[in-house]
């Protein structure tokens, strides 16, 4: 035990050594922290490390470590150096807050950095305006990237860096692209993890593959997984409860072997939307906060998800996987350790096409997504899944009797043994049509109201008859001759409804 004078001697030692200590960090332009639940500190590593240049976090044993070293003999004492760490996460400079809307991003390789540079901008209503290209520069510390791409390349920093675009010779192209997908597939999937290299989720869509098995979707996003920050496997079932826990440093959220039932749509569609949503930890109090992670989802099975409307659907960029390959156990890891390099070239191109034209949308996808696509909405959806076997369209020109639409579409549940809610209600039935085909229009036609009118709408469906809606120049320049002996102008109108085109 210390008397008091020697303890109040001591205290003092010590405040003064944390004050040095302080000043020391402040000074130092090698350490930042990083907020969160806990600070932690971080050091860069320096140019010449062989696993690249960038902030890596230091453990609280090896910072304890360095301060006790680093306190004159008197004033060593496990306490102190506790105080010095406890200091550094305190007085050294903070990270800057990452901005999710800027896309001229930094990827940091074993021997340099990749600058996406983007310029021009967007139209509104278009997708095309900018142009991507990228840089080869040295590692630069205010970047604050705190992990390494396992890649390097071979040439002068601040030069122009073109990727690939022929990986013919490479068992990644060679064995395993060319061999699981045809190339508009490849192609498509391509622009989605391209995108995923971003900070941001603007597009708020996740990707969902499905397969029979032995495919090698799992191969693809484990090897483009290797680009990025973090990949974090979830288990869907415990989305709702623990699973999300660790994903919020993620850049990347795998979800493999996907159930046949998605209860959990909710929480993924707040996922993909990088909504202010709450995560449940275990042993400790739910945190709130936003997830910019990109999402992947593989299954087996064309899932059934609990969400009447469309909105999931929207969300999610969809392929089909059915070439089964034979299996290399070998093929993963030689591209893993000697052919990342293809990988990465094979995103950046992915991601210049993002750039400059956007994600590809559900008309410009392959014939397979289109066909996943219509499965999903026959497993979910009966209404809509009525209006693809009827090849029902959207016609502004048109007008359609709403009993004829609806009458065949019961006739067809019924031969299809469907029962659900929208075939006993007609309002509910054209609401999820909406959702479906879109914004139609809906009127009258007929005699005056309530004497035989009928309800109408500008859907056009083969096989059920239709009127065509008079040109606005026909009704303004009427024949006048037309007029005599008619019992009104709207005998004229009606009659010009449902004369066909």
């Amino acid at each position: 035990m210390y008397a008091k004078m020697d303890h109040g001697a001591i205290l003092a030692k010590q405040l003064t050594a944390e004050s040095v200590w302080g000043k020391c960090v402040d000074a130092d332009k090698g350490v930042r922290i990083l907020d969160g639940e806990k600070r932690r500190i971080h050091r860069w590593t320096g140019d010449a490390c062989p696993t690249g240049a960038c902030w890596k976090h230091v453990p609280d044993a090896e910072e304890m470590d360095v301060a006790f070293r680093w306190l004159p003999e008197a004033k060593q004492s496990p306490r102190a150096a506790k105080s010095c760490v406890e200091t550094t996460a305190i007085t050294g400079r903070k990270f800057r807050d990452v901005d999710r809307q800027d896309e001229s991003i930094v990827l940091p390789l074993l021997n340099g950095y990749i600058r996406v540079i983007v310029e021009g901008k967007r139209l509104p209503g278009k997708r095309e305006g900018r142009r991507a290209r990228f840089e080869w520069s040295a590692p630069d510390r205010e970047a604050e990237k705190t992990y390494t791409v396992p890649v390097s390349i071979d040439q002068p920093h601040g030069t122009p860096y073109v990727p690939r675009e022929d990986l013919r010779g490479t068992r990644f192209w060679d064995d395993y692209l060319t061999k699981s997908l045809d190339a508009d597939e490849a192609a498509y999937l391509q622009s989605f993890f391209g995108y995923t290299l971003l900070e941001h989720n603007n597009e708020q869509q996740g990707l969902f593959m499905h397969g029979n098995g032995g495919e090698g979707k799992s191969t693809l996003v484990n090897l483009c997984g290797r680009m990025h920050r973090r990949i974090v496997p979830v288990s869907m079932r415990k989305l709702g409860d623990f699973g999300l826990s660790t994903a919020t440093a993620a850049s990347l959220i795998f979800v493999d072997d996907a159930p046949a039932t998605w209860d959990t749509a909710d929480v993924m569609k707040s996922v993909l939307s990088a909504g202010l949503m709450s995560m449940d930890v275990k042993f400790a109090t739910a945190n709130e906060g936003r997830i910019f992670a990109k999402m992947v989802v593989c299954g087996n099975e064309v899932p059934y998800v609990n969400d009447a409307s469309n909105g999931w659907q929207r969300r999610w960029m969809l392929a089909k996987w059915s070439r089964t390959v034979v299996k290399d156990a070998y093929l993963e890891t030689h591209i893993a350790r000697n052919e990342l390099w293809a990988v990465l070239d094979w995103m950046l191109l992915g991601l210049k096409r993002y750039l400059e034209r956007g994600l590809p949308t559900m008309d410009e996808a392959p014939a397979s997504s289109r066909m996943l696509f219509e499965e999903l909405v026959s497993a979910n959806n009966t209404a809509a899944a009525w209006a693809i076997y009827a090849g029902a369209t959207v016609d502004p020109g048109i007008r359609t009797e709403k009993k004829a639409i609806f009458d065949h579409y019961r006739a067809w549940g019924f031969d299809m043994d469907k029962n659900p809610k929208s075939m006993k209600d007609n309002p509910r039935f054209f609401i999820a049509q909406k959702q479906h085909l879109g914004h139609f229009e809906e009127s009258r036609s007929g005699g005056r109201q309530g004497q035989g009118q009928q309800r109408v709408v500008g859907i056009r469906v083969p096989g059920i008859p239709w009127s065509a809606v008079p040109d606005k120049a026909d009704i303004i320049h009427l024949d006048p001759k037309r007029l005599e002996g008619a019992g009104s102008i709207l005998a004229v109108l009606d009659e010009a409804m449902r004369r066909p085109s």
